[in-house]
């Protein structure tokens, strides 16, 4: 976290305060930061998943027939979900090519989810509007929901907000999509009705932070459905008064400020490639020379890549390719490359979430094959050296620089990847001469 979100969150416990005020105070603050047009407001929540739900109850609790928007119909329905029974706008139409892991914060709700094509064929106009007539009609979808840059190939967000012309709400998930500084206001720019992002990541604000910027009346929706309120599908996703105005302090020193490492967020991403630089160098002149032929050490972009699960993704990646290097197991290893299913051979080489990884618990590698050997060994615990943990690929492994704090830092993390690929390739070949002479 910033500096000035730990000074500010240790301001706020020591007071009391009107958690609903610091709420609207708070929203209103980060909509002129967004930079948010008239008619837009902002609400902080516990995070970005927690908004996916809010927004999505939103979406569901709008009733155009009812002459206050705290009418006693909408607060019965509020207090009945997730049973659905009392309302039509129940579905959430999601774009095929783009993230499901998020889905389950949709259904919280009461809410079902419309899948409209596929990882193989995005969404388009024509299945959209395919989807909105098997569900039976527009008065049946709450919204849909869009994950910025899950779907490269699939309608980019304009398109989309121009095929459902106001019939519905847009909802776009950007919970990791900053920096750059600008998609606080670009995705807004395009129409959509309400974007999410988290307060955690880079902006530096609390992990458990995130915040939402919408239309005013979705907005005041959501204050409604949200903590400090009682009787609420969405009580449970509490927002205390200190990550309010952590949040807050954060995302001005994000916005305006140079941060306490002197730098910009405007900056994205000169500062994250210089890190890069850094490890890549740290890497090749501490490797052994043999390996040097046989370890490709590369410098790409996670867009350039195809990583959308790496966001944001316009800065340089390290990858390290291991692909020319016989197996560094050691041991016999607990299963192959060839029981690992389907879906993980036709990934492409660097897809990021590979068997062997449980990305819940990143220090919990299993390792079968090179790359997963070399990242158990880097992220074990040890006497004397710092836990590094790394995204494993098919072919080796990457370095995100984003994560890097300091020069030291992306030093170190260089160094213990080439002494951890030197040890693994001497005992290897070592083991195999051994075993040849026998």
């Amino acid at each position: 976290m910033h500096p000035k979100c730990l000074q500010a969150m240790q301001r706020q416990s020591q007071q009391f305060v009107d958690l609903n005020a610091l709420l609207r105070h708070a929203g209103q603050r980060i909509a002129r930061l967004a930079r948010a047009p008239a008619g837009y407001s902002a609400h902080v929540t516990s995070g970005a998943s927690a908004g996916i739900a809010l927004a999505v109850a939103s979406c569901m609790l709008s009733l155009e027939g009812a002459t206050e928007w705290n009418s006693e119909e909408e607060v019965t329905l509020m207090a009945s979900l997730p049973d659905t029974s009392g309302l039509q706008r129940t579905w959430v139409l999601v774009d095929g090519g783009s993230d499901f892991r998020w889905l389950p914060q949709v259904e919280l709700t009461g809410a079902s989810v419309k899948i409209v094509g596929s990882k193989s064929m995005p969404m388009t106009k024509t299945t959209l509007q395919q989807a909105i007539d098997e569900i039976g009609g527009d008065h049946r979808v709450a919204c849909l929901l869009l994950f910025d840059g899950a779907c490269p190939d699939g309608m980019g967000i304009s398109e989309v907000v121009s095929a459902v012309g106001g019939r519905y709400p847009v909802v776009v998930d950007a919970a990791a999509r900053l920096p750059p500084v600008e998609n606080l206001w670009r995705i807004i720019e395009q129409g959509v009705d309400c974007v999410l992002f988290s307060g955690g990541k880079v902006v530096r604000g609390p992990q458990s932070s995130g915040f939402m910027i919408g239309r005013v009346k979705m907005i005041e929706r959501v204050a409604r459905y949200a903590c400090p309120n009682e009787v609420s599908v969405c009580r449970a996703m509490k927002t205390t008064k200190e990550s309010v105005v952590g949040l807050v302090a954060a995302l001005e020193e994000f916005v305006d400020g140079v941060g306490d490492s002197g730098r910009r967020a405007s900056e994205y991403p000169m500062r994250e490639n210089q890190m890069a630089m850094m490890v890549a160098t740290s890497i090749r002149e501490r490797m052994l020379e043999t390996l040097t032929t046989r370890v490709e050490v590369r410098m790409r972009t996670g867009e350039e890549e195809h990583l959308v699960d790496v966001q944001p993704n316009g800065h340089f990646l390290v990858f390290v390719d291991l692909s020319k290097l016989p197996s560094l197991m050691l041991g016999s290893g607990r299963r192959g490359r060839e029981e690992e299913g389907g879906e993980r051979k036709e990934a492409s080489s660097t897809y990021m979430y590979g068997s062997g990884v449980n990305h819940g618990s990143p220090l919990d590698v299993r390792p079968f094959d090179s790359p997963t050997m070399l990242a158990s060994r880097l992220c074990r615990l040890e006497p004397g050296l710092t836990r590094v943990v790394l995204n494993t690929t098919l072919t080796g492994v990457f370095v995100n620089p984003i994560l890097l704090e300091n020069e030291e830092e992306a030093q170190y993390v260089g160094m213990r990847i080439a002494d951890e690929l030197n040890y693994l390739f001497l005992h290897v070949t070592t083991k195999g001469r051994r075993a040849s002479k026998l």
